[in-house]
């Protein structure tokens, strides 16, 4: 909720400065914005970090999901993209890292991958599998866009004012961003839960 109330001021703020010069008040705000928001976006990383371990744990075909494994006798593969087609077929398209993302994947007692492979009840993989990439990729965006707002303004006392018109208007989308990340981050633990 953070994330989104900061990304909207911050959309508001943008927006105001393309009409006229902000003034005390209003880089003020934008100032205490932009560090609750750069704050705000790590601790959500650290959370999600920590979901992750949690799901793996108590929820291991939402994590096999989000991994989109299939086959548990495959090689460790985090996939940055997929398209996730079914068991029988397995995943259509991949690209991601090889030997990256075994502790997002959930084992057996005896120390073996799992796979989603031969499960009785499945989550509706793509879902839940495009549902986190989304909100992990608009996070670190988010993320990004903070930290350069940051680096740009500060120099000039968190002057709004200071910054170009293209880069308004990209902390105007910002607004819209925050709620997305809000949607897609909520779609993925409801749609892994099915």
């Amino acid at each position: 909720s953070m994330v989104v109330a900061c990304c909207f001021v911050m959309a508001v703020t943008a927006a105001k400065i393309l009409r006229r010069p902000a003034d005390e008040s209003e880089r003020r705000a934008f100032r205490l914005v932009l560090w609750v928001l750069l704050l705000s976006t790590v601790l959500l990383g650290a959370t999600v970090w920590g979901y992750g371990q949690m799901v793996v744990q108590y929820e291991p075909l939402k994590a096999l999901a989000t991994m989109a494994r299939w086959q548990p006798d495959a090689a460790v593969f985090w996939p940055f993209i997929a398209y996730p087609a079914g068991a029988e077929l397995g995943n259509l398209y991949s690209y991601g890292w090889h030997g990256l993302g075994a502790m997002w994947i959930p084992q057996s007692e005896t120390g073996e991958y799992l796979g989603l492979a031969g499960q009785d009840l499945l989550p509706p993989v793509a879902l839940v599998f495009f549902s986190f990439r989304i909100a992990l990729l608009l996070g670190l965006v988010i993320l990004l866009v903070t930290i350069v707002t940051c680096w740009r303004v500060r120099p000039l006392h968190y002057d709004p004012s200071s910054l170009s018109t293209g880069w308004g208007s990209v902390l105007i989308a910002m607004g819209a961003a925050g709620w997305v990340e809000l949607i897609v981050g909520l779609m993925y633990p409801f749609a892994g839960a099915l």
